[in-house]
Protein backbone atom coordinates (compact mmCIF):
# COMPACT_ATOMS: atom_id res chain seq x y z
CA UNK A 1 0.00 0.00 0.00
CA UNK A 2 2.82 2.39 0.90
CA UNK A 3 4.60 1.62 -2.37
CA UNK A 4 1.40 2.37 -4.33
CA UNK A 5 0.97 5.70 -2.53
CA UNK A 6 4.59 6.64 -3.29
CA UNK A 7 4.13 5.68 -6.95
CA UNK A 8 1.06 7.86 -7.40
CA UNK A 9 2.70 10.69 -5.46
CA UNK A 10 5.72 10.61 -7.76
CA UNK A 11 3.45 10.45 -10.81
CA UNK A 12 1.53 13.52 -9.61
CA UNK A 13 4.71 15.51 -9.01
CA UNK A 14 6.03 14.59 -12.45
CA UNK A 15 2.75 15.66 -14.02
CA UNK A 16 2.87 19.01 -12.23
CA UNK A 17 5.73 20.08 -14.47
CA UNK A 18 3.60 19.98 -17.62
CA UNK A 19 0.06 20.32 -16.27
CA UNK A 20 -2.26 23.30 -16.28
CA UNK A 21 -4.44 23.71 -13.22
CA UNK A 22 -6.99 26.14 -11.86
CA UNK A 23 -8.15 27.22 -8.42
CA UNK A 24 -11.76 28.42 -8.14
CA UNK A 25 -13.44 30.39 -5.36
CA UNK A 26 -16.53 32.53 -4.98
CA UNK A 27 -19.94 33.13 -3.46
CA UNK A 28 -23.25 31.56 -4.37
CA UNK A 29 -26.83 32.57 -3.66
CA UNK A 30 -29.33 29.76 -3.23
CA UNK A 31 -32.90 30.09 -4.47
CA UNK A 32 -35.08 27.15 -3.40
CA UNK A 33 -38.71 28.18 -3.09
CA UNK A 34 -40.01 25.13 -1.21
CA UNK A 35 -37.13 25.10 1.28
CA UNK A 36 -37.26 28.85 1.86
CA UNK A 37 -41.02 28.82 2.45
CA UNK A 38 -40.68 25.96 4.96
CA UNK A 39 -37.97 27.73 6.96
CA UNK A 40 -39.41 31.24 6.85
CA UNK A 41 -42.96 30.05 7.48
CA UNK A 42 -42.09 28.64 10.92
CA UNK A 43 -40.89 31.91 12.42
CA UNK A 44 -40.94 35.65 11.78
CA UNK A 45 -37.32 35.65 12.89
CA UNK A 46 -36.11 33.46 10.05
CA UNK A 47 -32.95 34.62 8.35
CA UNK A 48 -32.04 34.28 4.69
CA UNK A 49 -29.20 32.02 3.59
CA UNK A 50 -26.46 34.06 5.20
CA UNK A 51 -23.19 32.24 4.58
CA UNK A 52 -22.52 30.81 1.15
CA UNK A 53 -19.24 29.95 -0.54
CA UNK A 54 -17.68 27.46 -2.92
CA UNK A 55 -14.14 26.25 -3.66
CA UNK A 56 -12.80 24.07 -6.46
CA UNK A 57 -9.77 22.81 -8.34
CA UNK A 58 -9.67 21.92 -12.03
CA UNK A 59 -7.45 20.55 -14.79
CA UNK A 60 -7.27 22.18 -18.24
CA UNK A 61 -7.10 20.66 -21.72
CA UNK A 62 -8.52 21.65 -25.11
CA UNK A 63 -9.28 20.72 -28.69
CA UNK A 64 -6.38 21.25 -31.05
CA UNK A 65 -7.90 23.40 -33.81
CA UNK A 66 -11.02 24.88 -32.22
CA UNK A 67 -11.54 27.12 -29.21
CA UNK A 68 -13.37 24.54 -27.13
CA UNK A 69 -11.62 23.99 -23.80
CA UNK A 70 -12.32 21.61 -20.94
CA UNK A 71 -11.94 22.14 -17.19
CA UNK A 72 -13.07 19.07 -15.19
CA UNK A 73 -13.50 20.34 -11.64
CA UNK A 74 -13.77 18.92 -8.13
CA UNK A 75 -15.59 21.32 -5.81
CA UNK A 76 -16.98 21.96 -2.35
CA UNK A 77 -19.80 24.34 -1.40
CA UNK A 78 -21.56 25.27 1.83
CA UNK A 79 -24.82 27.08 2.61
CA UNK A 80 -26.14 27.90 6.09
CA UNK A 81 -29.48 29.34 7.21
CA UNK A 82 -30.60 30.20 10.76
CA UNK A 83 -34.08 30.30 12.24
CA UNK A 84 -35.09 31.32 15.79
CA UNK A 85 -38.02 30.22 17.95
CA UNK A 86 -39.48 30.82 21.38
CA UNK A 87 -40.72 27.47 22.65
CA UNK A 88 -42.04 26.88 26.16
CA UNK A 89 -40.20 29.91 27.54
CA UNK A 90 -36.84 29.11 25.94
CA UNK A 91 -35.24 30.61 22.87
CA UNK A 92 -33.96 28.12 20.34
CA UNK A 93 -31.90 28.46 17.19
CA UNK A 94 -32.30 26.11 14.28
CA UNK A 95 -29.27 25.75 12.01
CA UNK A 96 -29.88 24.39 8.51
CA UNK A 97 -26.62 23.52 6.76
CA UNK A 98 -26.27 22.23 3.21
CA UNK A 99 -22.84 21.02 2.07
CA UNK A 100 -21.92 19.55 -1.29
CA UNK A 101 -18.99 17.76 -2.88
CA UNK A 102 -19.19 17.87 -6.65
CA UNK A 103 -17.68 16.96 -9.99
CA UNK A 104 -18.46 19.15 -13.00
CA UNK A 105 -17.18 18.77 -16.55
CA UNK A 106 -16.83 22.46 -17.39
CA UNK A 107 -16.69 23.16 -21.13
CA UNK A 108 -15.85 26.64 -22.46
CA UNK A 109 -16.91 27.77 -25.95
CA UNK A 110 -14.96 30.82 -27.16
CA UNK A 111 -17.62 31.93 -29.62
CA UNK A 112 -15.87 35.14 -30.75
CA UNK A 113 -12.64 33.32 -31.63
CA UNK A 114 -13.97 29.84 -32.28
CA UNK A 115 -12.12 28.80 -35.44
CA UNK A 116 -8.55 29.50 -34.31
CA UNK A 117 -5.90 27.42 -32.55
CA UNK A 118 -4.90 30.34 -30.30
CA UNK A 119 -2.80 29.34 -27.30
CA UNK A 120 -4.75 31.92 -25.32
CA UNK A 121 -4.71 33.56 -22.95
CA UNK A 122 -1.11 34.66 -22.49
CA UNK A 123 0.38 38.08 -21.85
CA UNK A 124 2.54 37.80 -24.95
CA UNK A 125 -0.39 37.37 -27.32
CA UNK A 126 -1.63 40.45 -29.16
CA UNK A 127 -5.27 41.10 -29.93
CA UNK A 128 -8.64 41.97 -28.49
CA UNK A 129 -9.05 40.68 -24.90
CA UNK A 130 -12.82 40.34 -25.35
CA UNK A 131 -12.48 38.43 -28.62
CA UNK A 132 -9.85 36.02 -27.36
CA UNK A 133 -10.99 35.71 -23.75
CA UNK A 134 -14.82 35.73 -23.70
CA UNK A 135 -16.49 32.33 -23.38
CA UNK A 136 -19.79 30.60 -22.66
CA UNK A 137 -19.64 27.77 -20.10
CA UNK A 138 -21.77 24.61 -20.03
CA UNK A 139 -21.18 21.96 -17.37
CA UNK A 140 -23.07 18.78 -16.53
CA UNK A 141 -22.21 17.41 -13.12
CA UNK A 142 -23.00 15.27 -10.10
CA UNK A 143 -23.17 16.38 -6.47
CA UNK A 144 -23.16 14.62 -3.13
CA UNK A 145 -25.41 16.69 -0.86
CA UNK A 146 -25.15 16.53 2.93
CA UNK A 147 -28.19 17.91 4.78
CA UNK A 148 -27.94 18.87 8.42
CA UNK A 149 -30.53 20.40 10.75
CA UNK A 150 -29.35 21.21 14.25
CA UNK A 151 -31.33 22.58 17.21
CA UNK A 152 -29.49 24.72 19.77
CA UNK A 153 -30.39 26.68 22.89
CA UNK A 154 -29.68 30.29 22.07
CA UNK A 155 -28.33 31.21 25.49
CA UNK A 156 -25.99 28.23 25.95
CA UNK A 157 -25.31 26.87 22.47
CA UNK A 158 -25.97 23.35 23.74
CA UNK A 159 -27.44 20.76 21.41
CA UNK A 160 -30.91 19.62 22.28
CA UNK A 161 -30.55 15.90 22.91
CA UNK A 162 -31.71 13.72 20.02
CA UNK A 163 -33.11 16.45 17.78
CA UNK A 164 -30.43 16.43 15.15
CA UNK A 165 -31.12 15.37 11.56
CA UNK A 166 -28.50 14.31 9.04
CA UNK A 167 -29.02 12.81 5.61
CA UNK A 168 -27.23 12.71 2.25
CA UNK A 169 -28.09 12.25 -1.39
CA UNK A 170 -26.52 12.06 -4.86
CA UNK A 171 -28.09 14.39 -7.43
CA UNK A 172 -27.48 15.52 -11.00
CA UNK A 173 -26.86 19.18 -11.79
CA UNK A 174 -26.35 21.44 -14.79
CA UNK A 175 -24.40 24.70 -14.89
CA UNK A 176 -24.28 27.48 -17.44
CA UNK A 177 -22.54 30.85 -17.41
CA UNK A 178 -20.17 33.33 -19.01
CA UNK A 179 -16.67 34.54 -18.23
CA UNK A 180 -13.55 36.13 -19.63
CA UNK A 181 -9.91 35.05 -19.45
CA UNK A 182 -7.44 37.80 -18.54
CA UNK A 183 -3.85 36.70 -19.07
CA UNK A 184 -1.48 38.45 -16.68
CA UNK A 185 1.53 36.41 -17.81
CA UNK A 186 2.31 33.21 -19.68
CA UNK A 187 1.99 31.43 -16.34
CA UNK A 188 -0.97 33.20 -14.68
CA UNK A 189 -4.52 33.83 -15.90
CA UNK A 190 -7.42 35.37 -13.96
CA UNK A 191 -10.95 34.44 -15.03
CA UNK A 192 -14.03 36.09 -13.49
CA UNK A 193 -17.09 33.89 -14.01
CA UNK A 194 -20.83 34.26 -13.36
CA UNK A 195 -22.98 31.18 -13.66
CA UNK A 196 -26.16 29.43 -12.58
CA UNK A 197 -26.32 25.91 -11.14
CA UNK A 198 -29.59 23.95 -11.39
CA UNK A 199 -29.95 20.83 -9.22
CA UNK A 200 -32.51 18.16 -10.02
CA UNK A 201 -34.79 16.72 -7.32
CA UNK A 202 -32.98 17.44 -4.07
CA UNK A 203 -34.85 16.40 -0.89
CA UNK A 204 -34.15 17.89 2.57
CA UNK A 205 -35.23 15.59 5.45
CA UNK A 206 -37.83 16.82 7.97
CA UNK A 207 -37.50 20.42 6.77
CA UNK A 208 -41.27 20.92 6.77
CA UNK A 209 -41.65 19.97 10.42
CA UNK A 210 -42.97 22.63 12.84
CA UNK A 211 -41.71 23.97 16.20
CA UNK A 212 -42.93 20.82 17.97
CA UNK A 213 -39.56 19.27 17.11
CA UNK A 214 -38.11 21.32 19.98
CA UNK A 215 -40.09 19.28 22.50
CA UNK A 216 -38.06 16.68 24.44
CA UNK A 217 -40.81 14.18 23.60
CA UNK A 218 -40.44 14.69 19.84
CA UNK A 219 -39.38 11.65 17.81
CA UNK A 220 -36.40 12.80 15.70
CA UNK A 221 -36.68 9.92 13.23
CA UNK A 222 -36.57 11.14 9.65
CA UNK A 223 -40.11 10.62 8.45
CA UNK A 224 -40.29 12.80 5.35
CA UNK A 225 -38.24 14.94 3.00
CA UNK A 226 -39.11 18.20 1.25
CA UNK A 227 -38.21 18.05 -2.43
CA UNK A 228 -37.01 21.04 -4.41
CA UNK A 229 -34.90 21.84 -7.48
CA UNK A 230 -32.66 24.59 -6.12
CA UNK A 231 -31.08 27.19 -8.37
CA UNK A 232 -27.75 28.69 -7.30
CA UNK A 233 -26.46 31.96 -8.72
CA UNK A 234 -22.68 31.92 -8.50
CA UNK A 235 -20.02 34.62 -8.93
CA UNK A 236 -16.37 33.78 -8.59
CA UNK A 237 -12.80 33.89 -9.82
CA UNK A 238 -10.60 31.22 -11.36
CA UNK A 239 -6.82 31.46 -11.00
CA UNK A 240 -5.21 29.52 -13.86
CA UNK A 241 -1.65 28.23 -13.51
CA UNK A 242 0.22 26.94 -16.58
CA UNK A 243 3.27 25.02 -15.41
CA UNK A 244 4.07 24.05 -19.00
CA UNK A 245 4.80 27.71 -19.71
CA UNK A 246 7.27 27.86 -16.81
CA UNK A 247 9.12 24.88 -18.22
CA UNK A 248 9.80 26.77 -21.44
CA UNK A 249 12.05 29.06 -19.43
CA UNK A 250 13.77 26.26 -17.52
CA UNK A 251 11.77 26.50 -14.25
CA UNK A 252 10.91 23.16 -12.69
Amino acid sequence: MKAIALFFGALFLAQMGTAQYGINAGAHFLHATEWENAIEGRSAGAESYATNFYLGVDYWFRLKNRRIEFFPELGYARTKADNRYDFEGNEWREENILQSASFFFNTHFYLLDFATDCNCPTFSKDGDVIKKGFFVRLAPGVQWLDYETKLLQEDTGDDMVGNFFVDDQFVFSLRGGIGIDIGLSDFLTLTPIVQANYTFDAAWPNLQEGPEQFSPDYDPTITSALSDSPLQWMAGLRIGLRFDELNKYGYR
